[in-house]
């Protein structure tokens, strides 16, 4: 442990920030405070059944959650409503400290191309190759040309290491390599959080 006093690199006094050591990133201390998304008293009923009671979480830039707990607690449902998917029926959705209004459907689909999902079921198309699977996003909701979307998405396949499977379909691919054309398709977007 270094001196106390915030010299580069060591320890700093206590109520003090230390130093960056050089080539390290400085952020204000406003930057650091606002999280890249906040999902602020969730909650949502299903029939009558209560599935999440005044649910919060905040995540940071470049960190990582994870989410825990028995089947049926309502992990998904708390995923889902975050995204709107399945609309909270109380609580505040922030994205970079703007309050999302999920009443705006245009607000919502901007929201939602920096909210990537990848979801439980994977939700691959059937009739498309996991190529096509990445590409479509890429061409109908940030309008690249077939050429952009396809070269993308070879990255991106390429990328979760799937580069030699990319004109198979769902049928043809197993489990695992689903659930790796779901998390290219998700990262081809260049999402500011993924859930």
């Amino acid at each position: 442990m270094g001196l106390p006093g915030g010299q580069p690199g060591c320890a700093a006094a206590p109520g003090q920030r230390p130093e960056p050591r050089p080539g390290q990133a400085v952020s204000s201390a406003r930057e650091s405070a606002i999280p890249a998304l906040a999902a602020v008293n969730i909650s949502k009923m299903l029939g009558s059944r209560l599935i999440l009671d005044s649910v919060s979480l905040a995540i940071g830039r470049g960190e990582l959650k994870v989410i825990i707990g028995p089947s049926g607690a309502g992990k998904s449902t708390f995923l889902q409503s975050i995204n709107c998917l399945i609309p909270p029926d109380t609580g505040q959705i922030f994205l970079e400290g703007r309050e999302l209004n999920m009443q705006d459907k245009h607000e919502l689909r901007m929201f939602r191309q920096q909210v990537g999902m990848i979801f439980q079921d994977f939700n691959l198309f059937d009739h498309l190759s996991a190529l096509d699977n990445v590409a479509v996003a890429l061409r109908k909701v940030r309008g690249l040309s077939r050429k952009e979307a396809h070269q993308r998405a070879r990255s991106e396949l390429d990328r979760v290491g799937l580069a030699n499977r990319a004109k198979l379909y769902p049928a043809e691919l197993s489990g695992g390599q689903k659930q790796r054309v779901a998390f290219a398709r998700a990262l081809a977007m260049d999402p500011k959080v993924l859930l």
